[in-house]
């Protein structure tokens, strides 16, 4: 909590140096359209809001604002550790052997005493304080915010309890006599709410006005300046800055309103404003309330509206956008990106050098003592030396955790650290997210040693084309709270066999996945939220088989194209558009399934010519299978209601059809020159049978249901059949229905619509029979 306190004061700091910009940047803003303001005070409350900084080398925000981490803490004694003097082993005699270097003042004198060799207890004062005050201090932070953000909701919960039995009129708005004004409540479903007895004239202008923030989602940057107040509530820059965010909402409205309006116009408006006044219901209700802030001075920019030139309006936006990129970010970091060094390197010139090593060792070498010591009590110098080596001598040295790593090293966007380790595992750790542009991506220099990639948790998007050309990566994984993946990041990754989508991924983009050969398997999670394949996104790889998740809505051009290895896909769950080609030329697939909420009526399978059986359920999924001569088996079901214009006409292999869906229409040549389709029963649901719908078909036998009402011409012609039997009343026949057949028809003798005129040989010689 104190971290996360310590980042928003940080983050407050440079906020507040933005609404500074933008105080000083309103008077020459005064002629400009309102709308201006209201984006740089949502660009304010994104500074305010985000946790982390964005980088940019023309900012001109303060390179460096010291934030306090640690309190000083009055009155804090240092501890009183008792000195004990240190004694060496006293000899008896001494070795006839060792010269004598006891009256070497140098030696006898070293740096001992800074060892922290005494057992004495370590005493504090009583005065010493046991509280963490940023604790205190952070606590007091969150504790105030969200008592304001439990005060806000419970004040717009008391608003709707208030107007639960209002009544809806014509208009869509709702009427209360608990209400003194007009004003908006709710965020998804945003409602209208006047009070009772507004004259006619009043009540469209007040209508007008609230239509608009509906339309401009001004109650949601309305929230996100209560948001702010809310994180930064003892910052009274934040505070004046909602206060003019909500005046200028409303200004801006009041603009969009009466940007048409003549003078004549403006003058009722303004009386509408003044016929609403309300009771302010309290600061945080929140409602985006009709004549809410700053009654005096609307009515004086209505009056005086004026429409901004263009050059104005022009020279704003650019205006806008220079406040970004100077004030939104912060300078970037030139040394925030070390080259890495080997372990080995590193430990060399990181180790500590003791001297106390080195000069008792070679001192006595180098001037050695001709006379012999007379006081056994002073023991030889080198004698404690060895027996007690240094501190940082003894201490564990860091060679073992990382002995393994090759290379490692920091993004230069974002907090997000990679190490390459001997195994081949390239992992990339941190918070928050690698943004999409960044200068360097180091771990490509040791790609031929990465077999495996790690996205560790806490990451939550991967810039473009970030692992694109490692051929020798066979394995990622990545972690749960990845939402994004740029473009092209894993491309060319040719020796990439699996992936698994985690359950936090939105989107597949354009080239994700793109000529990874060796890709067979492609892993969604049962709670997957992948809502679009982008283009070219699994290009060229080798998936065998492909089952869109329940949330995929779109898949876009390409997105499967050349897949050589792909032999069955299975669109289902909540897909709507499968775009065309997206599936093209996939040589080996034979099994499709399209599922009923399919919506596409382009042709997705160009140039996929194995295709062996096929089950559709919606209506007009897809634009055809023509010509599909290894097709065998089709089964039509679900919502589909039609077998459209040449559905499945060349599909010469095609032999078994079943119909289950209450399909109304076969449609002109839908079955024509299917020469092995030699049986098919129709539902009791179709109504009409087009021109040509079993031209050339191998049927010998045709029943039409009670339920058609129209037959087109040449229906049965160049086929096999030589019976056709109708169930039901007389359909309306063209002229050359059986155009150059011999035939035997059947119809049923006791219906009255088969009248003697209408039992002709229709183009063919028929043999009409009764039954």
């Amino acid at each position: 909590m104190t971290d996360l306190f310590a980042t928003y004061f940080s983050v407050g700091v440079f906020g507040s140096i933005l609404i500074l910009v933008i105080l000083l940047l309103r008077p020459l803003l005064c002629k400009a359209p309102r709308n201006i303001l209201c984006i740089l005070w949502i660009l304010a409350a994104v500074r305010l809001l985000l946790p982390f900084q964005l980088e940019s080398r023309f900012s001109l925000q303060p390179s460096d604002i010291g934030v306090v981490t640690q309190v000083t803490v009055p009155n804090v004694q240092t501890p009183e550790v008792p000195q004990q003097p240190i004694t060496p082993p006293t000899l008896e005699e001494p070795p006839a052997s060792m010269p004598n270097i006891s009256e070497e003042p140098p030696i006898t004198v070293p740096a001992v005493p800074q060892e922290p060799q005494t057992t004495a207890p370590v005493t504090f004062s009583k005065d010493t304080p046991a509280v963490d005050y940023r604790l205190i201090l952070s606590a007091v932070w969150m504790g105030v915010g969200l008592s304001l953000l439990l005060y806000s909701v419970a004040s717009y919960c008391i608003l709707r309890f208030k107007v639960r039995e209002a009544v809806k009129c014509d208009d869509g708005a709702l009427e209360s006599d608990a209400i003194n004004g007009a004003f908006l409540l709710g965020y998804f479903k945003p409602t209208i709410y006047l009070p009772v007895g507004l004259e006619p004239h009043d009540r469209e202008f007040i209508l007008a006005h609230e239509r608009s923030h509906i339309r401009r989602g001004d109650s949601w940057w309305k929230l996100i300046g209560l948001l702010c107040v809310c994180v930064h509530w003892y910052n009274p820059l934040v505070w004046l800055a909602y206060v003019l965010l909500c005046r200028d909402i409303e200004i801006s409205c009041d603009q969009r309103v009466i940007r048409s309006m003549e003078l004549t116009e403006r003058k009722a408006y303004s009386m509408a404003l003044l016929n609403s006044q309300k009771k302010r219901t309290g600061f945080f209700i929140y409602p985006v309330a009709f004549g809410e802030t700053s009654l005096k001075q609307r009515i004086k920019n209505v009056l005086s509206y004026r429409k901004p030139a263009l050059w104005i309006t022009i020279g704003a936006f650019v205006l806008v956008a220079v406040v970004a990129v100077c004030f939104l970010t912060n300078p970037k970091d030139k040394n925030s990106d070390q080259d890495t060094l080997p372990p080995t390197t590193t430990q060399s010139t990181t180790e500590p050098t003791n001297e106390l090593t080195t000069e008792p060792t070679t001192e006595p070498t180098t001037e050695p003592t001709t006379e012999p010591t007379t006081e056994p009590t002073d023991p030889p110098v080198t004698e404690p030396l060895v027996t007690e080596p240094p501190v940082d001598e003894t201490s564990p040295q860091p060679t073992e955790p990382v002995s393994n790593i090759i290379a490692q090293g920091k993004v230069d966007y974002g907090p997000v650290t990679w190490k390459i380790t001997t195994d081949g595992v390239l992992t990339l750790s941190g918070r928050r997210s690698v943004q999409d542009n960044w200068t360097t991506n180091l771990w490509k220099n040791y790609s031929d040693k990465v077999t495996k990639i790690v996205i560790e948790d806490g990451i939550t998007t991967l810039p473009n084309y970030a692992f694109s050309d490692m051929t020798n990566v066979k394995e990622v994984y990545l972690g749960y709270t990845i939402y994004k993946i740029g473009e092209g990041a894993f491309a060319n990754c040719s020796s990439l066999q699996a992936v698994t989508i985690p359950e936090s991924l939105l989107e597949i983009p354009q080239n994700a996945f793109q000529n990874c050969t060796s890709l067979r398997n492609l892993i969604f999670p049962d709670d997957c939220r992948v809502t679009y394949i982008g283009v070219s996104a699994f290009q060229n790889s080798g998936v065998t088989s492909f089952v869109s998740p329940s949330s995929l809505e779109i898949i876009d051009f390409y997105a499967f194209e050349g897949c050589k290895s792909l032999q069955t896909v299975i669109l289902d769950g909540g897909i709507t558009a499968a775009k065309k080609y997206s599936f093209y030329n996939c040589t080996s697939l034979k099994h499709i399934v399209v599922g009923e909420s399919a919506k596409s009526s382009c042709d997705p399978f160009g140039g996929c010519y194995a295709i062996e059986t096929l089950e559709i359920y919606s209506n007009a999924a897809l634009s055809g299978f023509q010509d599909r001569t290894a097709l065998k088996s089709v089964i039509i079901g679900g919502k589909a209601t039609e077998v459209p214009h040449n559905y499945f006409s060349g599909c010469t292999a095609l032999s078994s059809v079943t119909i289950t869906a209450p399909v109304v229409v076969i449609d002109n040549f839908a079955f024509q020159n299917c020469r092995s389709l030699t049986a098919i029963t129709l539902p009791d649901t179709v109504t009409k049978i087009e021109t040509g719908a079993f031209f050339g078909t191998g049927l010998t036998e045709l029943t039409i249901p009670a339920s058609v009402t129209s037959i087109g011409w040449n229906v049965v012609t160049n086929s096999n059949v030589s019976k056709v039997t109708f169930l039901g009343d007389c359909p309306i026949f063209n002229n050359s229905v059986f155009s150059e057949m011999a035939l035997t028809v059947y119809y049923p003798g006791d219906n009255p619509t088969w009248t003697p005129d209408k039992l002709k040989d229709y183009g063919g010689t028929v043999t009409w029979v009764p039954q």
